[in-house]
């Protein structure tokens, strides 16, 4: 179930009944869709958990269903199961491939469904526009501004079960969604509203600490139940699924989550290494390239003791601060910042 869940299904999901299923959210990171690495952040799973149950408890506030049923202290969380369904109608990938999945059954939406507070210089959509891959039309947009700023919220989408994350334009996306036009403008509005939900608990948080937090982006995962519509699915508006983003007094952005980790993985040999062999996996799925057998994936090094503690403090805080409706002294993020400072003289931020 990822990197950094492990599932037990208790009950099956069938037709379009959905099962019961846990989640143990734990301490495991990845970094490029490279799978488990290291031997985790310590806290980080109970981090999700103090996040996503808050969210899913509050996801009433925008009129959001969940899957949600549940939590179990300190990282458990159960939650109605739906299917899953990953086989597609043509033996290979290509443009028009779409999903086998059966008339009146549950399933989860085949879509990574982001949306987008701000357009940052490393945004995957300023890269593609950059490169002439997409118009901003291509987008929701009518432009794209030099400084990333938007009028309004946008949705963009990626698939979600290849191996990497592709880019999907909207009408590419409703085909591959296994919905009707319909159902596929209530998953948007679905997604919206938890960008909602989290912009407000990020004004709230902001003013609570007298910080500059900002929500640049994040994604979600949403199920569709016969007779019930598109609910939420997985865990959203975590440290791992969306970006939060601090700015300092003197201007330095402050790092959190494990873009901690993926900024400094990115400056290793290994990251432009592990990059060329994506590459050249890709292109023999394609079948742009033909191999007998493709080897492995190059291993990453090991992450500096100060920068794993670094990740689990900021997860752990910004966790703490994000679920707790009790009022705390600026010192909780204080402390915090005081931490970052020092890694980044050492130079590892």
């Amino acid at each position: 179930m990822g990197s950094s869940k492990d599932l037990w299904l208790i009950k099956k999901p069938e037709g379009n009944e959905t099962g019961i299923g846990i989640f143990t959210l734990t301490d495991d990171f990845s970094v490029f869709d490279y799978g488990k690495m290291g031997k985790g952040i310590p806290g980080k799973g109970h981090a999700l958990w103090l996040m996503s149950t808050y969210n899913f408890e509050h996801a009433g506030c925008v009129d959001a269903k969940t899957h949600y049923i549940t939590k179990d202290f300190p990282n458990k969380i159960a939650f109605r199961a739906a299917n899953v369904f990953t086989e597609h109608k043509d033996s290979e990938l290509s443009p028009g491939f779409v999903y086998d999945i059966p008339n009146n059954s549950t399933f989860v939406i085949p879509l990574e469904i982001i949306y987008r507070n701000e357009l940052g210089k490393e945004s995957s959509i300023i890269k593609m526009y950059d490169r002439k891959e997409i118009t901003p039309q291509d987008v929701g947009l009518e432009a794209i501004a030099e400084n990333g700023v938007l009028p309004h919220p946008i949705i963009t989408y990626t698939t979600k079960f290849e191996p990497g994350d592709r880019f999907l334009k909207r009408e590419e996306a409703m085909r591959l969604s296994g919905l009707s036009k319909e159902n596929f403008d209530k998953a948007e509005q679905v997604a919206l509203k938890l960008n909602d939900l989290l912009n407000e608990r990020t004004r709230q948080i902001a003013g609570a600490y007298n910080i500059n937090l900002t929500h640049p982006d994040g994604k979600c995962e949403l199920v569709y139940v016969p007779n019930e519509g598109i609910i939420v699915g997985d865990v959203f508006g975590t440290l791992d699924e969306d970006r939060f983003k601090i700015v300092l007094d003197d201007g330095v952005e402050m790092k959190l989550s494990k873009q901690i980790l993926r900024d400094w993985y990115k400056k290793t040999e290994w990251y432009n290494k592990f990059e060329a062999w994506k590459e050249i996996r890709g292109k023999v799925e394609r079948g742009e390239l033909s191999v007998k057998k493709l080897p492995n994936a190059p291993k990453p090094p090991a992450a500096p003791k100060e920068l794993i503690a670094y990740a689990s403090s900021a997860y752990l805080t910004f966790a703490s601060m994000w679920s707790s409706n009790e009022s705390h002294e600026r010192s909780l993020f204080e402390t915090l910042e005081t931490k970052f400072r020092k890694l980044k003289s050492e130079g590892l931020l």
